[in-house]
């Protein structure tokens, strides 16, 4: 199991999730995942934080699970 994590920006309401996922990403690659999901969900969330909306789409898209 590996956990990685996502934290708010230094201007918002901190929220901080911790993931986790069978296979190991490369943190690179997890960071670009993340952009990516960050800039389509940036204007159309309807979750409380960002980093909800990111997490959800990561556990529904890419096998993470939020814990």
């Amino acid at each position: 199991m590996h956990f990685y994590e996502l934290h708010e920006g230094d201007d918002d309401v901190f929220a901080d999730l911790l993931l986790a996922r069978e296979d190991d990403m490369d943190p690179e690659e997890f960071f670009d995942l993340v952009q990516s999901i960050r800039r389509r969900v940036l204007d159309s969330f309807e979750q409380n934080t960002l980093v909800e909306a990111i997490a959800d789409e990561l556990e529904r898209d890419h096998g993470f699970i939020a814990i």
